[in-house]
């Protein structure tokens, strides 16, 4: 539209900053996802799922289109787990909360009621006096035992059952954290003075330098433990991990 103002120069008039192309991978049916490539003046080799479905890949300029194929390739299943979880949280949120309602739980997908049972393999598993089975004296399983808890669960709200979901996400974080940030600690020579686990909407982790404090979305118990490894990595004080597509990206 005109606007007395000159039109801007083309892209490719000046120096070439970018290059898009697209890729595909294969799903375990045969069905094809395209992602998007973007060569660019970066570093690393990233990878996002939108917030809409899409899947883009960013490499460095200099990456040849074979290098950035077996990325992409090396990374086919974590695109396939993060496509399929996006599609289980969307049939979730259109559904009414239950206990048989899939959540999605250190990359997998679980019932509530599996979930809040703990009938999971934790990546830091905890004693067992403090699963929520236990809790409701269910050391031995049974039946009988089964149905009373089930039916405690029934008898929760949508509401009520997410909170206890959430409880559950900042306890399983809460508690990989512990061993993991001494681990860095250790070989990154740095001093991490409180560690805090919250719901966080724009970010996967945070921290203040100044104090040595991080903090961590407890959402990434949705996520493979790897994830979480990895925002602890560059959250270390000096950094925030930031969440815009609410995908922690894999590096090369």
């Amino acid at each position: 539209m005109p606007n007395g103002r000159h039109a801007a120069r083309p892209q490719s008039e000046g120096p070439l900053l970018t290059q898009q192309f697209t890729i595909t991978v294969s799903r375990p049916d045969g069905t094809s996802i395209p992602v998007v490539v973007t060569k660019k003046r970066v570093k690393n080799f990233n990878l996002r799922v939108t917030s809409s479905g899409e899947v883009h890949a960013s490499a460095p300029l200099g990456a040849s289109r074979e290098r950035i194929e077996a990325f992409v390739k090396r990374n086919s299943a974590w695109i396939i787990s993060r496509l399929a979880q996006r599609e289980q949280r969307q049939t979730t949120a259109q559904e009414s909360l239950s206990p048989s309602s899939i959540i999605a739980l250190w990359g997998k997908p679980i019932t509530v009621q599996d979930a809040l049972d703990h009938n999971f393999a934790s990546p830091a598993p905890r004693p067992k006096q403090a699963t929520f089975a236990s809790f409701m004296g269910a050391d031995k399983s049974n039946e009988r035992l089964q149905a009373e808890r089930r039916a405690i669960l029934d008898g929760l709200t949508p509401d009520e059952l997410q909170t206890r979901i959430d409880q559950l996400y900042a306890s399983e974080v809460t508690t990989a954290l512990r061993d993991m940030v001494h681990a860095y600690e250790i070989a990154m020579g740095i001093a991490v003075s409180r560690v805090s686990v919250r719901s966080m909407k724009t970010r996967w982790g945070s921290c203040t330098p100044k104090t040595g404090a991080i903090r961590i979305a407890r959402e990434l118990a949705a996520y493979p433990v790897e994830c979480l490894d990895m925002v602890v990595a560059r959250a270390k004080p000096q950094s925030a991990v930031s969440r815009p597509a609410r995908h922690v990206l894999p590096q090369q």
